[in-house]
């Protein structure tokens, strides 16, 4: 089975989820502004072109890490946890987004200007 997955799209969607889940936002998982203002500047200091997807994949892991300890019956997926299918494809690709950190820069900026008041209100 061939599946067709748009790649940037689905991980713009996990950047979304994954910066609305903070604790300085909706508290849904135990991260507070890894891909907010002050994630960027403490990763910046020792990856100062790959600091955004550095950030994204700590954030990913604490979110995929909630999700499953919340929600994990056999044969399901969340965001978080595809199938191999769409998983490995998305994990290759990595590199690629490496390779363009300009044409990604729009979008972490915007979710490190997200702040509780104008981003999300419970």
């Amino acid at each position: 089975m061939t599946v067709s997955l748009d790649l940037d799209r689905l991980l713009r969607l996990r950047l979304v989820v994954a910066r609305i889940g903070e604790m300085d936002l909706a508290r849904w998982w135990n991260c507070k502004g890894v891909l907010g203002q002050l994630g960027a500047q403490a990763y910046r200091r020792g990856l100062p072109t790959t600091h955004p997807f550095a950030q994204a994949r700590v954030a990913f892991a604490v979110a995929r890490a909630r999700c499953t300890a919340l929600f994990d019956p056999p044969a399901s997926m969340t965001l978080w946890s595809l199938s191999p299918e769409l998983e490995d494809p998305f994990d290759e690709h990595w590199q690629a987004w490496l390779d363009q950190p300009d044409s990604w820069a729009p979008v972490f900026e915007q979710l490190a200007a997200c702040d509780p008041p104008t981003c999300w209100r419970p």
